[in-house]
């Protein structure tokens, strides 16, 4: 049996139920996830950046010594991890 409650206030009457406040958590809690997910993706995105900036820098500083390793490492900066392998060539 699922409790009801029922309140008339004037000409209005208004009904209290569970299903009413599992329905209100379920949007509450989608709507938290798809912010989780965003934050999520966010974050990932900054990193990606950093990580291809620290490529480029450590490239930069081995080139004269090791230039085979600097070209590696700046092709490594081009990958793009969070489009699954596609280049991101932002230079």
């Amino acid at each position: 049996m699922i409790y009801t409650h029922t309140e008339t206030l004037g000409s209005q009457t208004r009904t209290a139920s569970p299903r009413g406040a599992f329905s209100t958590f379920g949007r509450v809690t989608s709507t938290l996830s798809r912010a989780g997910v965003a934050i999520w993706h966010t974050l990932e995105d900054v990193g990606q950046a950093r990580a291809n900036r620290e490529l480029r820098l450590l490239a930069d500083r081995c080139a004269i010594t090791d230039p085979e390793l600097a070209h590696q490492l700046r092709q490594a900066s081009k990958f793009d991890a969070t489009s699954r392998g596609a280049t991101a060539d932002k230079s």
